[in-house]
């Protein structure tokens, strides 16, 4: 106190002030740390992106085309196997002696960082879209295929913890062998979800057109 008595009124004045400026410094430093920390800590529990579902097979372009979808086509990007590649198809001999079906991997997916939660969507075929492709002359050795001569599941259900599932469009080789509108030709189908049970449509990426070469030596 003596200390204090002893210094110009003036004087101590502009040391209060200095003080309770650097006091007041100190907080504002304090209190902007603290947000950022708190800032950080909100972003990192932010679920980023808009939850769509959609065809990855969708997002495959090819040629001027996209969403068509070739088969055969391997992991390697290319149109023929090299080296180890997975084909996108696989020939299935386990129906029976002679009998061969050609299953086409397609599937379903969910983009967004939400918690992964179960949703289903139905799978229809699309013939407009395949008749509409051909009128303006896109599949001139194309064919459309008959109900008779594919299967496909009629809803596809992702489970909960997963944010995609995986199914087949099945081609009986028996059956195209027997008709020959099907002789040399590609096989033309589109394949489309819909109904969503959770979430929405990526309506851009919710048909796939499945363009089936040389089907006769898919092995």
């Amino acid at each position: 106190m003596e200390f204090s008595n002893k210094i110009p009124g003036g004087k101590k004045q502009f040391i209060m002030k200095y003080i309770k400026i650097k006091f007041l410094y100190f907080l504002t430093i304090l209190f902007f740390s603290m947000s950022l920390i708190s800032c950080d800590k909100d972003d990192s529990k932010i679920e980023y992106g808009i939850p769509l579902i959609y065809m990855p097979q969708a997002t495959y372009s090819y040629a001027a085309n996209t969403c068509d979808y070739p088969v055969p086509a391997y992991s390697d990007g290319g149109e023929s196997q090299q080296g180890n590649a997975v084909a996108n198809y696989t020939i299935d001999k386990s129906a029976g002696e002679g009998k061969e079906l050609i299953n086409i991997y397609l599937g379903v997916s969910r983009s967004g960082m939400e918690a992964f939660k179960s949703y289903s969507v139905d799978l229809i075929v699309d013939n407009d879209t395949v008749m509409k492709a051909m009128q303006k002359g896109l599949f001139a050795d194309g064919v459309l295929l008959e109900k008779n001569a594919y299967t496909i599941p009629s809803r596809i259900t992702v489970p909960d913890g997963k944010n995609s599932a995986s199914f087949f469009l099945t081609l009986d080789k028996a059956i195209l062998s027997a008709d020959n509108r099907y002789a040399g030709k590609k096989l033309i189908l589109a394949i489309k979800i819909q109904n969503p049970s959770r979430y929405k449509i990526n309506t851009s990426l919710a048909t796939t057109m499945i363009i089936v070469s040389n089907w006769e030596n898919l092995k």
